[in-house]
C-alpha cells in the first residue's frame, strides 16, 4: 500500500519538473541580452489621401416640354363664304400673309352708296356754314347738318372694315399649325378658321422646386437636352412669382434660338440648371462606408493616426466618382483598409501615391 503511493508521489513530481523544464528551457534557449517585455499585437495598416475642398457649382436636371412662344385661334370677324385659300397646313407664314378670304358679295355696292352719302353730307354741310356765317342759318341747323356728315363717314367706316375683314391674315410670324376650313364653306364672325404657332423662340418649360428656385435667376444659362439627343443652351427668360398650389413648384421658362424651326411644339426635354456654389470635396464611392448606426460617410486618420467617422452628403455624382458635403476643408481620407478599421482605433497609416479613381490627392476636378 505505502509502496503504491510512493509511486504516485514519484509520478506527480517527474511530471512537474518536466513542465518546468520545457518553461526554462525556451528561456535558456532566447537570444543572450533580448529584453524581457510584453509582445504587442502590431497596429492595423491603412493608406490615406489629403482631400481639399474645392467650390462645386451645383446642378440639377429636370424634365420638361417644349412650347411655343405663341398660340393664336384666328376667328372671323364677319360673315360670309370662303373663296380662296392663301396657306396649307403646317407651312410657314410672314406677317400680314393671307390665310383665307371670304366672297364681298354686295360689300363693294354698299362701300360706293357710303362714299356717295359722304359727299353728299359735306356738300350739306359746307352749304350751312355758308349760310350759318351770313345769319340765314341757326346754330342748330349748322349742328345737325355736322352730325349727319359724322354719321354718313362712320357708315362709309364701318362698310370698310367689313371688308377688311374677309381677308384674313396671319398677326405675326410662324406657322400654319392648323386650318379649319375650306373654299366654299361659310363662317359667321366669331368662327375659328386657323391656328398659328409661333416658334420661334422656342420656350421649355419646367417645374423647379421650391428648394432650389430660389438659387435660379433670369438670363441664367440652361443647357437642353431633346429625347433625339441634341444638346441646345437657352437662357431663363421667366420665374414664377407664386408656386403652384398643388405641387409647391415654380414654372419655370427658358428660351432658345429656333430660327430652323428644327425643334416642335411639345417635345420632351431634359433641361439642366446650374444652382449657387458649394464647398465639397470630390472622391470615388469606392471608400465610401456605414457606421453602426447604418449612416453613410467616410473614415478618416488624424495626425496622430486615430481614425474618426465623419456622416457625409452626396450632393452631385458624375460618372467618375461623387461630390460630398459634410467633411473639414482639408481631410484625410482612409482609401485602403476602411472596411478593417474603427472609429477610434489607432493605425499605421501611409500616405497613398498611387491611388486611383479619386482627384482628391492628384489636383482639383475640373
Amino acid at each position: 500500500m505505502k509502496s503504491s503511493i510512493w509511486i504516485a508521489i514519484l509520478f506527480a513530481v517527474a511530471a512537474t519538473l518536466w513542465i518546468a523544464s520545457g518553461q526554462f528551457g525556451d528561456a535558456a534557449e532566447a537570444p543572450a541580452g533580448a529584453p524581457k517585455q510584453e509582445a504587442q499585437a502590431a497596429l492595423p495598416g491603412v493608406q490615406f489621401i489629403v482631400s481639399e475642398e474645392q467650390a462645386h457649382r451645383r446642378e440639377l436636371t429636370i424634365n420638361g416640354f417644349t412650347q411655343a412662344e405663341r398660340r393664336v385661334q384666328l376667328r372671323v370677324e364677319t360673315d360670309g363664304r370662303v373663296t380662296e385659300i392663301g396657306v396649307e397646313k403646317g407651312k410657314r407664314v410672314a406677317a400680314g400673309e393671307m390665310i383665307a378670304r371670304l366672297a364681298l358679295d354686295d360689300r363693294e355696292a354698299r362701300r360706293a352708296e357710303a362714299r356717295a352719302l359722304v359727299r353728299q353730307r359735306e356738300v350739306e354741310f359746307s352749304a350751312s356754314k355758308q349760310l350759318a356765317g351770313k345769319g340765314f342759318r341757326s346754330d342748330t341747323n349748322l349742328a345737325q347738318a355736322q352730325a349727319q356728315l359724322d354719321a354718313a363717314r362712320a357708315a362709309l367706316a364701318r362698310i370698310e372694315t367689313d371688308i377688311t375683314n374677309t381677308t384674313i391674315r396671319a398677326p405675326f410670324d410662324g406657322v400654319l399649325n392648323d386650318r379649319m376650313v375650306e373654299i366654299g364653306n361659310y363662317v359667321q364672325a366669331g368662327d375659328e378658321v386657323a391656328q398659328i404657332v409661333d416658334t420661334d423662340p422656342m420656350l421649355v418649360v419646367i417645374e423647379v422646386p421650391e428648394t432650389h428656385a430660389l438659387s435660379l435667376e433670369l438670363g441664367d444659362l440652361a443647357e437642353v437636352r431633346f429625347s433625339t439627343g441634341e444638346t441646345r443652351n437657352a437662357v431663363i427668360r421667366y420665374i414664377a412669382s407664386v408656386a403652384n398650389s398643388a405641387t409647391r413648384t415654380f414654372r419655370v421658362e427658358a428660351e432658345l434660338d429656333n430660327r430652323d424651326g428644327a425643334i416642335r411644339d411639345g417635345l420632351t426635354a431634359a433641361v439642366k440648371l446650374s444652382l449657387d456654389s458649394v464647398p465639397a470635396h470630390f472622391i470615388t464611392p469606392s471608400i465610401l462606408t456605414l457606421n453602426d448606426a447604418g449612416q453613410m460617410g467616410v473614415k478618416l486618420v488624424g495626425q496622430d493616426n486615430t481614425v474618426t467617422f465623419r456622416p457625409v452628403r452626396i450632393i452631385a455624382s458624375e460618372t467618375d466618382g461623387v461630390w460630398l458635403a459634410g467633411l473639414p476643408q482639408r481631410a484625410r481620407l482612409i482609401v485602403v483598409g476602411q472596411e478593417f478599421v474603427a472609429e477610434g482605433q489607432k493605425v499605421e497609416a501611409v500616405r497613398s501615391e498611387n491611388f486611383a479613381g479619386s482627384y482628391a490627392d492628384g489636383g482639383a476636378k475640373k
